[in-house]
């Protein structure tokens, strides 16, 4: 299972992924071990719905480790959110310039 990456700004890769609740905190625990590869934010805990935000330098460690723990973990590519979801989920919104 290859992990889905998309851009969310020139500094952020991002991965959404469902991955089956009594298994979140494991995936969670992982990547807080690999301190600096990815940061796993829950955006939906009833839908089993994460992202994992990394710098694009990472994202083939993380890619890395999310292969090796795919069968523990159960994970798998989620729908990436519309950009109003998306927005709300991490907070970017375009600022107007005032020229």
């Amino acid at each position: 299972m290859e992990p889905a990456w998309r851009e969310l700004d020139s500094h952020t890769s991002v991965v959404f992924l469902h991955v089956p609740a009594a298994k979140l905190v494991v995936l969670q625990a992982l990547f807080e071990t690999y301190e600096g590869l990815g940061l796993v934010r829950t955006l939906d805990m009833r839908r089993g719905l994460i992202s994992i935000l990394a710098a694009p330098d990472m994202q083939q460690d993380c890619t890395a480790l999310l292969k090796a723990v795919w069968e523990q973990t159960g994970w798998r590519n989620a729908a990436v959110p519309d950009a109003l979801e998306r927005d709300l989920l991490f907070g970017y919104f375009k600022k107007e310039s005032h020229a």
